[in-house]
């Protein structure tokens, strides 16, 4: 049979646990408070209903047990006022040792509030009573619960005296909100309005009108408010109404108990009713707003009892908060009152176009559009406004564009910063004014990604970008940090796609899994981009052009190479010939100042290569890994420039330990094209197979560094191919002229056929701080010499260069 009378009851699986346990003569130990709230909760649980895993907002372990009586016992857990926000209104014991849940409350929904700057969270004491026979001998609780009741209970009415005090001296001593307890004469009796008050600082509420009678005339009417606990431990505050024609003050009962006395009316003999009831500092409850109107923190709230809501008409002329429900939310919920237009002026006049069904949820209060933020996510100071406040459901499978769209104007025109929760959210299509100056968005999730970052995710499978630049001019100062992007639809673009551009911009800890035919970021002016992930799939960049000065950064902890898919560019069947990063002015320009690349990883399995560098100058490579097993058609690393002969600037790059496992001989690990004269590439403790140097005198180096972990890595140019355009001139090609060479460490430069004018190479030489032997250059036909810092060397047509230290 379906409960229909119990709101508290032992649930089919908690009465099955009980008789085991008591038959095996076994403890049954309840160590776990759950706190949930349900949607369309019904008024009564039934015994096979389960934890409602969904909707569970908090679990607290039980901190005291206590005997009542022999056949009940009392759990009891303190949720403090650092613990929130949340509202529940369904309450679970809970067997963690047997997985079981014994007992079930359903109850009104109560809000639980947190610690704010400036105003204190509620502290609620939850207790659930348990009654079986002789369950005090089953749970093993000897303890009487009047002992831990009696040493909480001045810790709990300090606390309540202390919060009584505080709203006394904030405003006033008695004091009532609006009509509230308003005493009008009605036919033979007197009315008084149901509202709320405050009585020596302790809050009462009226539900419902009440009707009383006055036989004596002239009387006053009085409230009589105390403070009691219930049988579970909760302190309340219960008052009635008095009528006496004498003047009544506080007083202590027989009991010990205090009482506290206000009057709020006086019944003439005529029978017109004068009203007394007292104003406070001000005649509205309000909690001190700041001088600019934002209320966020505290602030008022309509209407005053939990279990009302706002409806169009009401005056909300200095109120912040409202509770409404309706649309998506079948239980009263708070909202915060955000003009749309960003400001923190006080808002006056009466609430209309209430919106609950879409979100963004909105409405207008006088002549100002306001969002309804959800209360319990706007204030969450973390990491900046939630995405959820402005209605976003934030799941693997919900559309939340438009209400993430609501969340970034806001943020763009108050400044301020943003973050999307844990797991999931999906949107696309949303704009980012270039008016929006010094946009912060961060993530907050810690879960692991596909590739195993530690972000949150966004996922895209609409046809339009996911985040788009719009406007004219610049957006100035984006910060975007700690996101994991999943594209579905391969035309579904990048996180940026506009002709707009983003200028110091800051791009921190990305994982990017896309699966498109558009460039992943355009138009980026970056101060840095660090600890980033991009697997592409194919189509344009991942990161597209007009990149100037900029840092390109993985810090792996102080390995050289670090096996965390975070700490690398990853570029995974690129099908397309573009390569994975490229910083470019787009038409072959110098890009001025120099970059910065350190500690990036490339997997390259597609056709497009891992860096292309148009016109970049003094820029330093540092521990850059490219692993490829498939052939390509374009080379790694491309350093290039498209200004006309004689024209082209003198550009300084150094590479310093650069791995690659280029497997394909057509193109480069190293492919320098067109620098103009003068210019120097500089390789220290790198391995790479093929190098192709054109259009430049040039300075190959090779030697010993002590890199980031101080360890000292061997040198060496590996054996492959070193190209050099006919007719073109090499100065001077160095081996060993940084640190320290040991003995037995090898140095080969490998020159194949067909390479020409020989005679021009002035130098081949090995220098460092010490070394051990000499330069020994052999040619084809074993003619053996020995050469170290010579002017000139023989005209052969193959020859091989090898230094033995």
């Amino acid at each position: 049979m379906a409960n229909v009378t119990d709101k508290s009851i032992l649930t089919a699986a908690g009465k099955a646990l009980l008789a085991q346990l008591n038959a095996e003569e076994k403890a049954l130990v309840i160590d776990k408070m759950i706190f949930a709230n349900v949607p369309n909760r019904p008024e009564y649980p039934q015994s096979d209903d389960v934890v409602p895993s969904n909707d569970v907002v908090h679990e607290a372990a039980v901190e005291q047990r206590g005997r009542l009586s022999v056949d009940s016992v009392i759990y009891s857990t303190t949720l403090t006022s650092q613990e929130g926000p949340f509202e529940f209104n369904w309450t679970g014991a809970y067997c963690s040792e047997y997985g079981v849940l014994v007992t079930i409350d359903h109850h009104a929904l109560t809000p639980k509030t947190v610690d704010e700057p400036g105003v204190s969270g509620n502290t609620l004491v939850r207790s659930v009573v348990l009654e079986y026979k002789d369950i005090a001998e089953i749970t093993n609780i000897t303890v009487d619960a009047s002992t831990w009741q009696y040493n909480a209970t001045p810790r709990m009415k300090k606390m309540d005296d202390d919060v009584a005090q505080a709203i006394i001296d904030q405003n006033g001593k008695d004091w009532f909100i609006e009509d509230g307890f308003l005493v009008t004469p009605q036919a033979s009796a007197f009315n008084i309005k149901a509202g709320a008050g405050y009585v020596s600082g302790n809050r009462v509420a009226l539900e419902f009108d009440r009707s009383i009678q006055v036989p004596n005339k002239p009387s006053f009417i009085y409230i009589d408010a105390h403070r009691e606990g219930t049988p579970t431990g909760e302190q309340v505050t219960l008052f009635n109404f008095v009528v006496s024609a004498e003047e009544k003050d506080d007083y202590t009962d027989a009991n010990g108990v205090k009482h506290f006395v206000c009057k709020i009316a006086q019944v003439l003999g005529d029978g017109s009713v004068s009203d007394l009831r007292p104003e406070g500092d001000s005649k509205r409850y309000a909690n001190t707003t700041s001088n600019d109107g934002d209320s966020q923190l505290g602030g008022n709230i309509w209407p005053i009892s939990p279990t009302d809501k706002a409806e169009d008409g009401d005056d909300l002329t200095g109120y912040s908060y409202i509770r409404l429900f309706g649309g998506n939310f079948p239980v009263i919920t708070q909202f915060a009152l955000v003009k749309k237009d960003g400001s923190k002026t006080p808002l006056t006049g009466v609430l209309s176009n209430i919106n609950l069904s879409t979100a963004p949820y909105s409405a207008t209060v006088g002549d100002d559009d306001v969002y309804l933020a959800i209360r319990k996510y706007w204030e969450m100071p973390i990491s900046g406004i939630d995405v959820r406040a402005f209605g976003a459901e934030w799941n693997d499978s919900t559309d939340d564009s438009d209400a993430v769209q609501a969340w970034v104007n806001y943020l763009g025109i108050s400044h301020a910063s943003g973050q999307f929760p844990e797991n999931t959210g999906q949107f696309s299509g949303v704009l980012i004014n270039t008016k929006y100056q010094g946009l912060t968005i961060k993530g907050v999730g810690k879960q692991r990604s596909s590739v195993g970052t530690g972000a949150t995710i966004l996922k895209n499978n609409k046809t339009t970008p996911m985040f788009i630049i719009a406007g004219s001019g610049t957006a100035t100062g984006l910060d975007i940090t700690n996101f994991s992007f999943r594209q579905v639809d391969e035309y579904a673009g990048a996180f940026f796609s506009s002709t707009n551009s983003v200028s110091e911009c800051k791009i921190y800890e990305i994982d990017w899994n896309l699966k498109n035919k558009n460039t992943g970021f355009i138009n980026i002016t970056a101060r840095s981009i660090n600890n980033c992930s991009f697997r592409h799939y194919y189509g344009t960049a991942a990161v597209g052009q007009k990149i100037p000065p900029c840092k390109f950064i993985s810090e792996p902890g102080g390995s050289q190479f670090n096996n965390e898919w975070s700490d690398w560019f990853v570029n995974s069947n690129n099908e397309a010939l573009v390569p994975m990063l490229v910083v470019s002015d787009g038409s072959g320009g110098a890009t001025s100042g120099a970059h910065d690349f350190k500690r990036l990883i490339f997997e390259v399995c597609g056709n497009g290569g891992a860096i292309l560098c148009e016109s970049i100058k003094n820029s330093t490579f540092t521990l850059i890994f490219c692993d490829d097993t498939v052939s390509k058609k374009a080379h790694l690393i491309h350093l290039k420039t498209n200004d006309a002969p004689g024209s082209q600037p003198s550009y300084f790059n150094t590479f310093i330990g650069c791995i690659s496992k280029q497997s394909d001989g057509t193109f480069q690990d190293l492919c320098i094209e067109g620098p103009g004269t003068g210019s120097q590439t500089t390789l220290i403790n790198c391995e790479l197979g093929n190098i192709k140097i054109s259009g430049l005198p040039a300075t190959i180096i090779g030697g010993n560094i002590i890199n980031d972990n101080s360890v000292q890595k061997s040198v060496k140019i590996k054996s492959g191919k070193i190209t050099h355009s006919s007719g073109i001139s090499i100065p001077e090609i160095q081996v060993g002229v940084s640190g320290v060479i040991n003995p037995g460490q090898a140095i080969t430069v490998n020159f194949p056929l067909p390479f020409t004018n020989i005679p021009k190479v002035t130098a081949i030489h090995v220098g460092a701080t010490s070394r051990d032997g000499s330069l020994t250059i052999s040619s084809e036909t074993k003619t053996s010499f020995s050469v170290h810092n010579s002017s000139s060397v023989p005209t052969i047509a193959n020859w091989q260069a090898v230094a033995q230290l």
